[in-house]
């Protein structure tokens, strides 16, 4: 990952992500790829973060399993092909 400005800027505007919360992921991925998880590109990486999330406030706002499952699914695919089309 070429973690240059322009290419984190690249991504924050594709995200709606602030830079700093693109830099923190970007962080976090690379501590995860130093260690022996499996490997997976960044962009993928910030697509499994942001559909954890809509997991977890779908689960803190008190929806059923499926329904956490769902909005994590829902996120992914719909993040997925959002990054088709671009």
């Amino acid at each position: 990952m070429d973690n240059t400005i322009a290419n984190i800027a690249r991504y924050s505007e594709y995200f709606g992500l602030h830079t700093t919360v693109v830099e923190n992921l970007l962080e976090e991925w690379e501590i995860e790829q130093a260690g022996e998880h499996e490997v997976c590109s960044f962009f993928d990486y910030i697509i499994d973060e942001l559909a954890r999330t809509s997991y977890m406030v779908t689960a803190v706002n008190g929806g059923t399993v499926m329904e956490c499952l769902e909005a994590y699914d829902d996120a992914t695919s719909s993040l997925a092909e959002d990054a088709d089309e671009a």
